[in-house]
């Protein structure tokens, strides 16, 4: 707050100098307005004695010249009292200088109160107080006290913009870190209001509500996990709660589908593979503890690495969703392996194989002749609607084929 001010302070300055300071240092001349008036009597001297020559001459008679002088007296008289009327203005200029100075201060500050009461200066505030709050997280200070504040200032900003969406966002963020997690899913539900179609909302949602309802995957829970897996069939973190519910409930089998999918999906030597590679043996364990036998390990499958990209001619959202997956070679719509994207990531490299898969009991793996498809969805959901544009191969041989090239190059009827 203080650097705005720092620097609209001098532009304040300057704007009121610029208006005021010509005004308080001008000083008008009555020299100059006396000197006119004699310039005029001279004028009216002279034009007499010129009408008392033609007089003279017989250039005149004795009634023109009389009306001639009247009409001279009459303009001297008129320049006369003008003259006499601007020096009166002038004596006058004093409480017009103090009006104008009056006024020059006013306006500059009313606009400062109303920009401070209706724009940005509030922005400003909730920038800085982000800003604190973040290098006191990197310094591991106690957070406490600015998560408050944080919380105070971002409340008061929404009441003036409630549906910005980046305050909406810190603003969950923050509660989801202080455990507030009712607020935090009161304001990722508005998140998702904005944003329907995107997945890290919707997982965002999700948590939070899971930790709300005491990490328990009830009902509307399990929905709200549904909607994100429909976006995202590999969601790490939806895969991982899913997974830790299952072994709560000692369904174990289950338990490990979906660590195994999340562990696929995961990125390979981080903390987190690490412990969904422990939570698979433990629930390896306690199912041979039940006398049952475990799944098998999954085993490598095929692999294709597709290249996308997009036909010149053609033109998308940046923003749009990007689907690139493998399906059955025998028609079936249903994705074996997927990856979601946006367009602003073309041309990209990505590959298909087992890891990518929605189902581990329908993947690539199981289906030996396959159909790789690149799709670029106006409603962000994998099915094809008119008006999507689209890029297909031919019918492949899932085992004999590693990579290939696909261009978007058609729009769905």
């Amino acid at each position: 707050m203080n650097e705005f001010w720092f620097l609209v302070s001098p532009l304040l300055v300057i704007a009121i100098a610029f208006i005021a300071l010509p005004v308080v240092f001008y000083r008008p001349s009555k020299v100059a307005v006396d000197e006119r008036v004699r310039l005029n009597v001279g004028v009216y001297r002279q034009r007499l004695k010129e009408l008392e020559n033609d007089l003279q001459e017989d250039l005149l008679e004795q009634e023109q010249y009389k009306q001639l002088c009247t009409e001279c007296q009459r303009s001297l008289l008129v320049d006369t009292e003008r003259e006499q009327s601007q020096s009166k203005a002038m004596v006058g200029d004093s409480a017009k200088k103090i009006q104008v100075v009056v006024l020059a201060i006013i306006v500059p500050l009313m606009s400062w109160l109303v920009y401070a009461e209706l724009g940005s200066v509030k922005d400003l505030l909730v920038s800085n107080v982000i800003k604190e709050y973040s290098a006191a997280s990197r310094a591991g200070e106690d957070l406490e006290a600015k998560e408050r504040k944080l919380v105070e200032v971002l409340e008061d900003r929404l009441l003036d913009k409630p549906d910005n969406a980046q305050y909406i966002s810190y603003l969950a963020s923050t509660y989801m870190n202080s455990k507030q997690y009712e607020r935090a899913v009161i304001m990722f539900a508005k998140l998702i209001e904005l944003y329907p179609s995107d997945a890290e909302v919707s997982r965002s949602y999700a948590q939070a509500l899971y930790y709300a309802r005491d990490r328990k995957v009830d009902s509307q829970v399990r929905k709200a996990f549904d909607q994100v897996l429909a976006l995202n069939p590999n969601s790490v973190t939806i895969l991982s709660l899913l997974g830790m519910d299952a072994f709560e409930q000692q369904n174990y089998r289950e338990a490990i589908e979906h660590w195994q999918r999340a562990l696929n999906a995961a990125n390979r030597g981080s903390d987190n593979t690490r412990m969904l590679e422990r939570g698979i043996a433990s629930a390896r364990q306690k199912m041979v503890e039940a006398g049952q036998t475990p799944p098998d390990v999954p085993k490598p499958g095929p692999s294709i690495s597709v290249s996308v990209s997009l036909a010149e001619g053609l033109s998308a959202d940046p923003e749009q969703i990007l689907f690139i997956f493998a399906r059955s070679g025998s028609g079936s719509p249903m994705p074996l392996a997927i990856h979601r994207l946006k367009v602003k990531d073309l041309p990209v490299t990505v590959t298909l194989d087992d890891s990518t898969a929605m189902m581990p009991d329908f993947s690539i793996s199981k289906y030996p002749e396959v159909v790789v498809v690149a799709r670029i969805s106006k409603s962000g959901g994998v099915a094809a609607q008119s008006g999507d544009l689209e890029g297909k191969s031919a019918v492949l041989n899932a085992k004999q084929i590693d990579s290939l090239k696909l261009v978007i190059d058609k729009i769905i009827p």
